[in-house]
């Protein structure tokens, strides 16, 4: 790349960063213009005025069209993910009151393998023991077994169905108040989990209709108002800069005729970058048509040295060919002679005779 051409590509570069700067500044004098209408005797771009305040309530419309489609979207996942948290919470509470059930199951059969509970309300348990014929010393192994662990389980719900019927004390009835208050919690778990499974269901459809595009829909819809928000914006600002001489006046805000002494500012940049982008191109262009006169004026220089070659082939031909016409001359001269001396001497032959 030569050096005018790095200066174009510079040229360009700043004429489009200006462009934009003038675009940003128009947008910003049409957005005052708008904000300060009702104060202002602004007479010029009223029908561009009446389009921007569409547009800003197009704009507002769709920001709250993509806000409640984001916090109905935002509810629906708060609602699935507490319901997530509800079923780990009551998975964790259903092994810890597994766990206390096991372990109080455990103690009443004990206790009862010496005799020491009411053998009517635990008659079951106590008909167990007989059926197994344990003895002390057969609890650790019926905590480490499954299928006792379920038994022991059924023995703890013997006592739970009437608390203050249970014969327990001491540490057996702290795990049957622990485990009241567990399934206590689990009611009060059950209870939300169903309200919550019941509010998702039936909000199902229009959480679907969101998750397949519709913040996404949304959001391209709000860019777009906004785009033609900022256009319209822009549109009345270059109608206030190119009609300001009919509406500025000692009143008017200081921002707005800050932003119009930029735009003054940056247009002349502007001009003078064209002018320079003008005259660079002017340059170019003459470089381009000097290569052109360059290779044009070498090709005439290769025409000419041949014509050189070729009129002096020319030339050594024509001699040749003079060379050539002579010594057919001097064959066709002698020829002649040599008739004539032929024909003297037949005719003096005849005078003789």
């Amino acid at each position: 790349m030569s050096a005018r051409e790095e200066l174009l590509k510079e040229n360009e570069e700043n004429v489009r960063e200006c462009e934009d700067r003038i675009a940003a500044l128009m947008l910003s004098l049409g957005r005052k213009g708008v904000e300060s209408a009702s104060s202002l005797s602004i007479s010029v771009g009223q029908r561009l005025l009446s389009e921007c305040y569409d547009r800003i309530a197009e704009r507002r419309k769709a920001e709250e069209r993509l806000s409640s489609i984001r916090s109905a979207s935002a509810e629906h996942e708060g609602r699935q993910e507490s319901l997530a948290e509800k079923e780990r919470e009551r998975d964790s509470l259903g092994d810890r009151l597994d766990t206390l059930e096991a372990q109080l199951g455990a103690i009443i059969y004990e206790r009862c393998s010496f005799s020491l509970l009411d053998k009517s309300r635990y008659e079951r348990v106590y008909h167990d023991i007989e059926k197994d014929g344990k003895k002390k010393g057969s609890l650790a192994l019926s905590l480490r077994n499954a299928g006792q662990r379920r038994r022991f389980v059924r023995y703890s719900r013997i006592a739970e169905a009437d608390d203050a019927a249970s014969g327990l004390d001491g540490s057996a009835l702290q795990l049957l108040s622990e485990i009241s208050d567990i399934r206590k919690e689990l009611v009060r778990l059950d209870g939300e989990r169903k309200s919550l499974s019941s509010v998702i269901h039936s909000k199902r459809h229009s959480y679907r209709a969101m998750s397949h595009g519709g913040i996404e829909r949304a959001e391209k819809a709000l860019s777009e108002c906004i785009r033609r928000e900022n256009e319209a914006m822009e549109g009345y600002g270059s109608q206030l800069y190119d009609k300001g001489a009919l509406w500025i006046s000692d009143s008017t805000p200081s921002p707005m005729l800050s932003d119009l002494q930029a735009i003054l500012s940056e247009k002349r940049l502007l001009d003078n970058l064209l002018s320079e982008r003008a005259r660079l191109g002017r340059e170019a262009k003459a470089d381009d048509l000097r290569t052109l006169l360059e290779s044009e004026e070498g090709k005439l220089r290769i025409l000419r040295r041949e014509r050189e070659r070729i009129d002096g082939e020319i030339a050594e031909i024509e001699r040749e060919a003079e060379r050539l016409r002579g010594n057919i001359e001097k064959l066709q001269g002698a020829s002649e002679r040599g008739g004539r001396g032929e024909a003297d001497a037949a005719s003096a032959h005849r005078m003789d005779e």
